[in-house]
């Protein structure tokens, strides 16, 4: 423990604990002698409402914080910037007195008084008076805050637990209303004689792609480059270069054959695991139709299982009600995972066909939230625990 006394005058604003044998540890922030006081002397704010004097050659110091505060480290019960006393403690600083740390925030400053030391405002008149108590109680739980809470739902306003919990309500609801839209789309896709699921490796330049009816029929399988001619006008070819070349690219069709096969299905309803792959990356775009949105199986299984978003766990404390989820950014791989059986194009087309299965006939697990915090899984029934 640092032993500061003789220096203390040094240290107005600072944090520190005082400590003396056989008398009660203090810890508070160190302040000037009161304007006007009968004795001169430093004083300890200890509390909003309380600040002692003391003496500090009776006392060891140890510093805890120095009187340049950040986000985290500010003593919010002993001192407060002008705004923070206005919305939160209703008071202001006295006409005589002196700011005695400083708030830094990125490259803002403000000035921080003892709150001890300030001033009430004057009185709010009645209406007022309630405006501010409705600012500041919950609508769910009736507790109150120093702070004003956030306002939605049409200008109700509720505490960071019910927030939490009203926001998990949302999303079981609209989570079983798109479970059950999931069921009647993945049925309707199941018994589309038409529909082709697709799936295809993730090579640069050659891919292996193949396409089957979801009744199982195969359509095409072969594996695609992203060049057309493979034989003539490459740079600085040699006998050896074009050896290896044509020997990479053998049995391989081109963007013009692969348009040939692309045309059998492009009027059909194309499916696959996700809408984000071109199929053919390189320097020409394949002529696979491209999966919509609504068809990737990645992203409908994310909201079949009911899980909810990990950023779902931010907007508890900035909920933007109701909210719309984006699908895929945040899929619940784990389920991919236990179901995937290969990484062959066969075995992952009979994986989509599984998939589609489980959703067109299986009963939806309940809507979800894992806390990444604490990896603790939360439903419906925890919800007021």
């Amino acid at each position: 423990m640092a032993d500061l006394t003789g220096r203390v005058t040094n240290l107005i604003g600072y944090t520190v604990k005082i400590s003396a044998p056989g008398k009660r540890d203090r810890t508070g922030v160190v302040l000037p002698a009161k304007p006007g006081a009968r004795k001169p002397g430093l004083r300890l704010a200890v509390a909003a409402d309380k600040a002692i004097p003391f003496d500090p050659e009776q006392w060891t110091i140890k510093v805890l914080h120095d009187d340049e505060y950040s986000y985290g480290n500010l003593p919010l019960e002993l001192l407060a910037a002008r705004t923070a006393l206005r919305i939160e403690h209703h008071r202001e600083p006295a006409d005589d007195q002196k700011p005695v740390a400083i708030y830094k925030l990125r490259r803002d400053i403000a000035d921080l008084y003892a709150i001890v030391d300030t001033k009430p405002m004057p009185a709010l008149s009645p209406k007022r008076q309630a405006a501010w108590d409705a600012a500041r109680t919950c609508a769910r739980c009736s507790k109150n805050s120093r702070r004003p809470l956030l306002q939605i739902d049409g200008g109700a306003r509720y505490c960071s637990n019910c927030l939490s919990d009203m926001a998990f309500e949302r999303w079981c609801e609209q989570s079983r209303a798109m479970q059950a839209e999931i069921g009647e789309w993945a049925r309707g896709v199941l018994a589309d004689p038409a529909a082709v699921l697709i799936a295809s490796d993730r090579g640069w330049n050659i891919r292996h792609l193949r396409a089957e009816t979801v009744g199982g029929a195969l359509i095409f399988d072969v594996r695609a480059r992203n060049i057309d001619d493979i034989d003539n006008g490459w740079y600085q070819d040699t006998p050896e270069k074009k050896a290896e070349r044509l020997e990479r690219y053998a049995g391989t069709i081109g963007p013009a054959e692969l348009a040939g096969l692309a045309a059998s299905i492009s009027e059909a309803r194309t499916l696959g695991w996700t809408d984000r792959d071109s199929y053919l990356e390189g320097s020409r775009v394949s002529p696979i139709p491209s999966i919509k949105a609504g068809d990737a199986i990645e992203d409908r299984l994310a909201l079949f299982s009911g899980v909810a978003p990990q950023r779902h766990g931010l907007w508890f404390s900035r909920p933007k009600i109701p909210w719309n989820y984006i699908p895929g950014r945040y899929p619940p791989y784990t389920m991919h995972r236990e179901l995937h059986g290969g990484e062959s194009r066969i075995t992952e087309i009979a994986h989509l066909r599984t998939l589609l299965s489980l959703m067109a006939h299986n009963t939806p697990p309940a809507p979800s939230w894992r806390n990444p915090t604490t990896n603790q899984v939360i439903t419906a029934k925890d919800i007021g625990k």
